[in-house]
């Protein structure tokens, strides 16, 4: 568990914030109930949520499109992330998609994150 902790600090000192959450998530079950990983981990991901608002994914601003639909379409998304995509219609805030979101904070906002680098929408 240690050894995925300090891997997932060097993604997340390189920028590679999906993966940095991934690692933190899988340290957290790797060591059982240890108390200390837990603690690591779970501020691990607060980190990685700052790094995403610092990087301008504001929870109170309005994400809108900025590609068709058939575009996204063909993105390698999830379910969740699907239900996230039909939110964005130029009217919700982030704060208000997360609401209705089934999917954990960290990884809601790191998918904001990755479409806003990708181009797919504007904040």
């Amino acid at each position: 568990a240690e050894t995925l902790l300090r891997d997932a600090e060097g993604h997340l000192n390189r920028g590679n914030l999906e993966q940095a959450l991934q690692i933190f998530r899988k340290a957290k079950t790797a060591d059982g109930a240890n108390a200390e990983i837990e603690s690591k981990a779970t501020s691990g991901e607060e980190r990685v949520v700052s790094a995403v608002q610092n990087r301008g994914v504001d929870l109170n601003r309005v994400p809108k499109l900025k590609c068709d639909m058939s575009e996204l379409a063909n993105l390698d998304i999830s379910p969740q992330q699907g239900f996230m995509l039909t939110r964005i219609d130029g009217t919700y805030d982030i704060k208000s998609i997360l609401r209705m979101s089934p999917m954990p904070k960290p990884d809601a906002l790191v998918f904001f994150w990755k479409l806003r680098e990708s181009g797919h929408i504007g904040l």
